[in-house]
């Protein structure tokens, strides 16, 4: 009992912290599993921060947290007021972290010099060896929006992903169709 209490008074201290304009949302899961089990399911469910509170942590006056950036998982004991006061900067960098990862990974896997449906086409085939685990990644191409042209990719499994706020304002020949073309998007599987 006294942990959930030392939980709930962790809770409301967090709630009171602000990360990006709101208030920081925090659950407390006071289940009785197995305490691996239950870290691992806030880590599928993408839990930016978990942390873990024992007997010896509630005598210690800290906290054993895991980030969700860190590759390993790995745990660090912090004092209970300090990882309070410290919790909106820690999911700061854990954000920038996420989001320069994937951005790196994004630029990694960008390919910019398919120019024709061929092309394209050749580039997305069914091949099992096309997958994101080896490597295929996202197309950056002039569309002209034509929404009736879309229905192509379909036996590809590839999707407009996304189209870009940064646009080159060039005019080029629509990688689906052909037709001249102002707008790049970018292209890909959804895995």
């Amino acid at each position: 009992m006294r942990v959930e209490y030392y939980g709930e008074k962790l809770k409301k201290q967090l709630s009171e912290q602000t990360y990006a304009g709101q208030k920081i949302r925090v659950k407390l899961d006071a289940r009785d599993i197995a305490g691996g089990d239950k870290k691992w399911e806030w880590v599928k469910k993408g839990a930016p921060i978990i942390l873990e509170i024992g007997m010896r942590d509630i005598e210690a006056n800290t906290v054993c947290m895991t980030r969700r950036d860190r590759f390993d998982f790995g745990k660090q004991s912090i004092e209970d007021a300090i990882f309070v006061w410290e919790a909106p900067r820690v999911l700061a960098d854990i954000q920038k972290t996420l989001f320069e990862e994937a951005r790196a990974l994004r630029q990694s896997r960008l390919v910019t010099d398919i120019k024709t449906w061929a092309g394209f086409e050749a580039y997305f085939s069914n091949d099992a060896d096309n997958t994101f685990a080896s490597g295929q990644g996202f197309i950056l191409a002039k569309w002209s929006g034509d929404t009736d042209a879309l229905s192509k990719l379909d036996p590809l499994g590839v999707t407009v992903r996304c189209v870009p706020f940064e646009q080159s304002g060039t005019t080029g020949c629509c990688v689906l169709t052909g037709k001249p073309a102002t707008q790049d998007v970018i292209f890909a599987r959804a895995y």
